[in-house]
């Protein structure tokens, strides 16, 4: 039933997000801050969670402290394709110059 007059009155939805923005580098940064308060704090041994988080930090940024890290890495993986495919070269190219497929091929399609 409708309600006539100034009482109850139906209220509208509200829409109540309150958006939250989460930024890695500020959350590792934030926690690399903390872990140097307290390193310099107390001169304490630093426990196996602070150590694991160290190692974990080690990982992430490895190569950030070196701009050259990456080029030099992807020279060297360059190279190592290039000695990979000129073995395998050489080996096909000897494999075609010796009589040992003629062989292999006669002993595989063989009668008996």
């Amino acid at each position: 039933m409708l309600k006539i007059g100034f009482g109850n009155r139906i209220k509208n939805r509200t829409f109540d997000y309150k958006p939250r923005y989460y930024d890695p580098e500020k959350e590792a940064f934030q926690e690399r801050m903390e872990m140097l308060r307290e390193k310099y704090a107390d001169k304490a041994e630093i426990d196996g969670e602070k150590m694991k988080f160290r190692i974990r930090q080690g990982f992430k940024n490895k190569g950030a402290s070196d701009p050259s890290y990456r080029s030099k890495m992807e020279k060297t993986a360059a190279v190592r394709r290039l000695v990979i495919v000129g073995v395998l070269l050489l080996i096909v190219y000897l494999f075609s110059q010796s009589d040992r497929i003629e062989q292999f091929l006669r002993l595989l399609f063989q009668k008996q």
